[in-house]
């Protein structure tokens, strides 16, 4: 990489206008982990081009990823998915500048749309289940991750999958403990998943305030999560004794899910349970 650097010094020199080279640079730059020059480095092929896809793309990527500012590189990105919507590395990066934004269900879309055109890409595939993950979508999830570490290729966020990985388990797995989860919820507060399994534990044990105070941080995590929703909808009707929460969450879950006759089904009885009886009879009949 230095020779590759030091060559491409040279002929910018004599060629400064060159993009092409510019964005090769760039992209040394980053493999060296020097990201101001890297940013710079797009920035320069951006001035001279601003319909660069390749530079929108990089430079979006890496303010979101590497840089932590989101949304300048959503504008970035945006532009790029605009000028180029079929390329699918382009809707994996607005997927992903969308996922480090918190709108799990749109970079979700995303991500389903380029994933199986970059199924050989073990980032695309991770991206593809952190974003199932966030959106409870578990077999997806677990799919996407399987598929992420089953190389030998080495990509960021190979960790990462495998702890997720690993608080999804499977039929066949040992499930994690109480006191598992709270630990992993110690280093990463932020895992809706790993606070839904803590409320089912808790809800096994009929520990029931401390079960919806788990599903309630979830929903802090990601607010149009269903089954948070719906389990908190249960308890409130039930065992909390709290119709009007009960009603409320119950209503949430209706508007995210509007035809989806499986909610409808279960709310039809959290609204029975709550004593909207005109409600559920039309959610039941539903």
């Amino acid at each position: 990489l230095p020779q590759a650097l030091s060559e491409l010094q040279a002929y910018l020199v004599k060629r400064p206008d060159n993009t092409q080279t510019l964005l090769t640079l760039g992209l040394i730059y980053e493999k060296q982990k020097d990201l101001a020059k890297a940013r710079d480095a797009y920035e320069k092929v951006l001035a001279k081009n601003p319909e660069s896809v390749p530079a929108l793309n990089n430079l979006a990527y890496l303010y979101a990823d590497k840089l932590n500012q989101p949304d300048k590189a959503y504008d970035l990105a945006r532009k790029a998915h605009e000028l180029q919507a079929a390329d699918p590395s382009v809707a994996d990066t607005l997927g992903w500048v969308l996922y480090k934004k918190g709108d799990y269900q749109q970079a979700l879309a995303l991500f389903q749309e380029s994933s199986g055109k970059l199924a050989q890409n073990p980032t695309s595939q991770f991206h593809l289940g952190m974003a199932s993950y966030m959106m409870a979508q578990t077999e997806q999830a677990r799919a996407a991750f399987r598929e992420a570490l089953k190389g030998s290729q080495d990509f960021a966020g190979k960790e990462e999958a495998q702890r997720r990985l690993t608080v999804l388990g499977d039929d066949s797995s040992v499930k994690l403990s109480r006191e598992q989860l709270e630990s992993m919820l110690k280093q990463q507060p932020d895992d809706p998943f790993a606070r839904l399994r803590l409320a089912e534990s808790y809800e096994n044990q009929k520990a029931f305030a401390n079960a919806a105070a788990e599903y309630e941080h979830a929903l802090k995590i990601n607010p149009k999560l269903i089954s948070p929703l719906i389990k908190l909808a249960q308890l409130n009707a039930g065992p909390l004794q709290n119709r009007e929460k009960a009603l409320e969450f119950a209503k949430t879950a209706r508007q995210l899910a509007p035809t989806d006759a499986n909610v409808a089904g279960v709310l039809g009885h959290v609204a029975y349970d709550a004593g909207n009886f005109i409600w559920a009879y039309s959610l039941l009949q539903e």
